[in-house]
């Protein structure tokens, strides 16, 4: 169990979560013992570069892993549900889409092409709810209109659309039967800085207007701090620090959460050269409980010698390192 202590606002409980893909060779693991709650109305941000295991917790929440997937141990808990001993059937009837929701990597992708976008909205909402499809159009209006797409746009094809209102247009569908939470992965992979402002704004005004929980998946710490109350930093299928996000920024303790900034250009600050991070190893192959152990330039013998554990370098910024 870890010792990060939960809170009495959560909407969203995930304790000790554990998830190895199982191979034709050796089974892989993608998430360790992964701790964190998402409070009622708040923005979280999950950080880290590929293979971290971001992804792969979200389609936990929305139990949605592939077959090969085994969820080896751990909670997750959403409003006293119990995510993972619920039947399928269950979940999709009471809580997929209706309390849960996300926006899916490649979301500009994720639109049928010969639907109209209207079609594809009120599919999804008389796919959850018991409705007419007057009124589903109804409500497919007003959800464009909320995303800033005219209303009248929604008799239009999905290749009418710009790479930006495709991507608004799944954020209505997720919006669709009004969750409470919403799981954004990568949603701005893909669109030029402009359009990725536009929509890291909607979403902050659809969390204020709508009163919605995020869960905000990217390697982008820069999107991150603008749009999130707190920060996850995976590395390895493990959370190895969690703070709020100014406190990410400027006191960062964990190594690997140094070089992830380092990683990206201060337009202010000085041309340095960035820090290249080399590629995730596994914890076996560190010989380390550690798995950042042999790329770290601070490792110290106790890296070696003990069990790492979090523990709280200040108010509520919890760190896995034997650094303090």
């Amino acid at each position: 169990m870890s010792n990060i202590p939960e809170t009495s606002d959560s909407l969203l409980k995930i304790d000790s979560l554990s998830i190895s893909y199982t191979t034709q060779q050796d089974p892989i693991s993608a998430v360790d013992k992964v701790t964190f709650e998402v409070n009622h109305g708040e923005a979280f941000g999950l950080a880290g570069e590929s293979g971290s295991g971001k992804s792969t917790i979200a389609q936990s929440i929305l139990k949605l892993l592939p077959t090969n997937a085994q969820v080896l141990n751990g909670k997750i808990l959403f409003e006293n549900f119990d995510i993972l001993h619920m039947s399928e059937e269950k979940f999709r009837t009471k809580l997929r889409w209706k309390r849960i929701s996300t926006v899916p990597q490649a979301a500009m992708n994720a639109l049928t092409p010969v639907h109209k976008i209207n079609k594809q909205i009120i599919e999804a909402i008389t796919t959850h709810e018991n409705i007419s499809s007057e009124e589903a159009l109804t409500r497919t209006e007003k959800l464009l209109e909320t995303v800033n797409i005219p209303k009248e746009r929604g008799k239009d094809y999905p290749h009418q659309f710009s790479g930006g209102m495709k991507q608004r247009a799944v954020m209505a569908m997720a919006l669709a039967c009004n969750p409470s939470l919403l799981i954004a992965d990568e949603p701005t992979t893909g669109l030029d800085v402009i359009t990725q402002a536009e929509v890291l704004s909607l979403l902050d005004s659809l969390k204020s207007k709508l009163g919605l929980s995020l869960i905000f998946i990217t390697h982008d710490l820069s999107i991150l701090s603008e749009l999130c109350d707190r920060i996850a930093i995976m590395y390895a299928g493990r959370i190895v620090e969690l703070a709020d996000s100014r406190s990410i920024f400027s006191n960062p303790i964990h190594p690997y959460t140094k070089a992830l900034i380092g990683s990206y250009p201060d337009i202010e600050g000085k041309k340095d050269d960035l820090i290249v991070i080399p590629e995730i190893i596994s914890k076996s192959d560190s010989g380390s409980d550690c798995s950042f152990y042999l790329k770290c330039e601070e490792n110290i013998k106790q890296c070696l010698e003990k069990k790492i554990e979090y523990h709280e370098v200040e108010k509520d910024h919890y760190v896995l390192c034997h650094l303090k």
